[in-house]
């Protein structure tokens, strides 16, 4: 690897036409000049497509492609199919890079001699144009890290399982592929490469702005994108399991489960806000998954209010939601409080 590497951004698109330009605008700027940037327009049905072209007819670097829709996976696995650079990164359409995100991604990875850099990022819960001066998502480490001291970090939650805050050595994605017609595909993706670098280099700087927007993937929760979330829960368990002990411990093994289990009851809560059948099947499906947790996870040594909402999820379910909306909350406010007092 050469510090003027070859870059490929893999861009897919999906009828994203208000947000589009505004992310292919961030890659076209970048300070870093030497990118293949791969758009691909997954059958968009508004004017994502005819966007894509015209940015690839002002642009040499940005090559247009078109496809029958296929889904997110099928789009970035096409991307990878075709790039031609030494390195590769990935954007979502409706998020976009700081200026300088491919010249320091690229810089840190020459200089620590990693195989993938992470960075930083900011939220922006908007359907406007983004700034820079969005809510910033604190990195819980910093600095390099081996393969197994990374796995871990990502499995407790210290590391963002999204593709898109990572640059990547081309080589890792020899024998990788996004699985395709399933949501939250990236997360796995992610595991698996972790596993087979040599090193993580994790900058504490936010170079990714990422929209969060009504309608979006993960801002929607019909019962297919559920039953993908609950197949990505159900890996990232069985990955643990499997390297336990040869890279996880068994207390991983205990958090990863505990952390499945306040998923599953948090998104029976939000299930609970839908209406008809679709509420119904989204709760019953929940109630039933965390229920057969029951055997694997010891609810004795989960926290107190993990133990409260899963009896009450088990043997009175309609009072979940007010525990959570209200309980919680005040019971949180006070534990702050008197942890200020003892401070």
């Amino acid at each position: 690897m050469q510090q003027n590497s070859l870059v490929s951004v893999i861009v897919p698109v999906f009828n994203v036409a208000p947000y589009l330009a505004e992310a292919l605008d961030s890659v076209i700027n970048q300070t870093y000049r030497n990118l293949e940037i791969i758009v691909v327009d997954d059958g968009s049905t508004d004017d994502s497509g005819k966007i894509c072209d015209e940015y690839a007819a002002k642009d040499k670097r940005i090559k247009s492609i078109h496809q029958t829709n296929q889904g997110v996976s099928a789009a970035r696995n096409l991307g990878l199919d075709l790039m031609k650079g030494e390195l590769v990164a990935f954007l979502d359409p409706d998020d976009a890079y700081k200026p300088e995100f491919i010249d320091t991604m690229v810089n840190t990875m020459y200089r620590e001699k990693a195989d993938i850099v992470l960075c930083g990022m900011t939220i922006h819960k908007t359907t406007k144009k983004m700034s820079t001066a969005g809510k910033k998502h604190i990195l819980k480490l910093g600095g390099g890290y081996d393969s197994k001291t990374s796995l871990r970090a990502l499995a407790n939650g210290k590391l963002n399982a999204s593709v898109c805050d990572k640059l990547y050595k081309r080589a890792l994605f020899q024998d990788i592929r996004f699985p395709v017609g399933q949501f939250y595909e990236d997360h796995e993706v992610v595991y698996r490469t972790l596993e087979i670098c040599e090193k993580l280099y994790v900058l504490d700087q936010p170079l990714y702005l990422c929209r969060v927007r009504p309608g979006s993937i993960t801002q929607t929760f019909p019962s297919k994108h559920l039953v993908d979330y609950m197949l990505y829960l159900d890996y990232v368990t069985s990955f643990i399991k499997a390297r336990t002990p040869a890279i996880f411990t068994p207390e991983d093994l205990r958090l990863n489960q505990q952390a499945c289990l306040r998923t599953m009851i948090s998104l029976f809560i939000s299930g609970s806000e839908k209406s008809g059948n679709e509420r119904d099947k989204i709760r019953d499906y929940l109630r039933n998954k965390i229920i057969e947790l029951e055997s694997e996870v010891e609810i004795k040594n989960c926290p107190l209010v993990t133990r409260v909402a899963y009896w009450i999820l088990k043997h009175c379910p309609c009072l979940l939601k007010p525990l959570y909306r209200f309980v919680w909350p005040l019971i949180r406010t006070l534990r702050d409080f008197t942890g200020k007092l003892r401070g």
